[in-house]
């Protein structure tokens, strides 16, 4: 039976001597050679064929696949940049190479190998003389992270960017961390390597360039972190309208029954000003939130209160449930704080998952929490639980103080079966 080997290296930053002495022993033997051209180029390659090695500009799986199948050479590269487990193409194509590895097991004995490089997280600490285990890693290449959230949470925030340094900056000073220092490393390992440090609301003075290079690194730190935003964040944080707020005190419970994870899907249905949205979203700060919201002054104090606290993963989604949900992607928790009476519709109308959906559902009166508990036993939910809520404050008066209670509320939640 033939075989083939196939490693996947890191090359490191891109600039000479950043690649391990592995990865250089493993490049040297390979028949075939693919990769992005920047990748080919930091090797000193070029496409084209020769008797001892072929070479493919290729980046897309695919396509690699498929000058694989071609070349008939026993020993393969493909060339990644940095480390192969940190934000790298490497995990799409190995999962192009299972299929690759399956489909030729009956003829080939496919080997796949995966040889790290130098990350840009590694190799720009080491650049600034700082320590990076303490850091929150973020990435703004393609994707957008909850950025003021982890900046106000981490001492250290490491960030890929696309070469968006002077929006970052604006972004930090809005949200009132104008103080935090950001390191912008561009171009690093390469000849023209350039790093700075300014405070984020100085950025445009900093001198440097306002069309930052997508090779662009930042490292922010935020000496004064810790202060952050915790579950139940007070309503006066919040803007306000005419629209009905959850109370805060409610909103910390609910956030504790739905036990949000930090890559979580979430749905705030009946959405209001957005307050559970806001918290759901800084919660799941890798996930996604959809707002669902049909009233247009809670469609708008929803956006206004996302962009106060920085939370670009919140999606606000005009219209009513369940329509509003058509097309969204499967959650892995639900808030239902408003629905029309159409409870039972909407429940039916959940996208599923692999595994379970937590659902937590609130009642202002007994008529809707009877509904709600009915609609749950309708539709199987397991582990079913809830309780009722009476918040009674404090009211200054006359220098002494009064006890002043809210309205109590019901909030009944469960798992969906996937």
């Amino acid at each position: 039976m033939d075989k083939q080997r196939i490693s996947i290296i890191g090359i490191g930053m891109g600039g000479p001597g950043t690649m391990t002495g592995n990865g250089k022993e493993l490049l040297s033997r390979a028949g075939l050679v693919a990769g992005a051209g920047r990748m080919l180029a930091s090797c000193g390659l070029q496409e084209g064929s020769t008797p001892e090695r072929i070479v493919v500009k290729a980046y897309e799986p695919e396509k690699i696949c498929a000058a694989l199948r071609e070349c008939g050479k026993e020993e393969a590269a493909v060339l990644m940049s940095g480390d192969t487990g940190f934000y790298s193409g490497a995990k799409k194509l190995l999962d192009a190479l299972e299929g690759y590895r399956e489909e030729r097991k009956d003829r080939c004995l496919v080997c796949i190998h995966v040889e790290p490089g130098i990350s840009s997280l590694s190799y720009f600490a080491s650049r600034l003389r700082l320590s990076w285990d303490d850091a929150a890693v973020l990435s703004y290449h393609g994707r957008k992270d909850n950025l003021l959230a982890a900046v106000r949470r981490n001492r250290k925030t490491f960030l890929l960017t696309g070469g968006q340094t002077e929006e970052i900056c604006r972004e930090l000073t809005g949200g009132g961390l104008g103080n935090v220092t950001v390191y912008a490393g561009s171009r690093l390992s390469y000849p023209e390597e350039r790093i700075v440090k300014c405070p984020a609301g100085e950025w445009q003075a900093s001198g440097f360039p306002a069309e930052t290079d997508e090779l662009t690194v930042l490292l922010i730190r935020n000496e004064q972190a810790g202060n952050s935003y915790m579950t139940g964040i007070p309503e006066e944080c919040f803007i306000r309208g005419q629209v009905p707020m959850t109370k805060s005190e409610v909103r910390a419970v609910i956030l504790s029954k739905l036990a949000v994870r930090e890559e979580d899907v979430a749905y705030d249905i009946g959405a209001g000003t957005g307050s559970v949205s806001v918290e759901l979203a800084l919660a799941a700060g890798k996930g996604q939130v959809f707002a669902v919201e049909c009233e247009p002054e809670g469609i708008d104090l929803i956006r206004q209160n996302a962009r106060k606290f920085g939370c670009h993963n919140l999606t606000v989604v005009e219209g009513m449930a369940p329509e509003a949900l058509a097309g969204l992607p499967s959650p892995d928790v639900v808030f239902i704080g408003g629905t029309k009476g159409r409870l039972a519709q909407i429940l039916e109308a959940l996208p599923h998952r692999d595994g379970s959906v937590r659902i937590c559902i609130s009642a202002v009166t007994m008529e809707t929490a009877a509904e709600a508990l009915r609609c749950m036993k309708e539709k199987k939910l397991q582990n079913v639980d809830g309780c009722q809520i009476g918040i009674t404050r404090l009211r200054p008066v006359g220098g002494l103080h009064m006890l002043q209670a809210q309205n109590p509320i019901f909030l009944l939640w469960g798992d969906m079966a996937g």
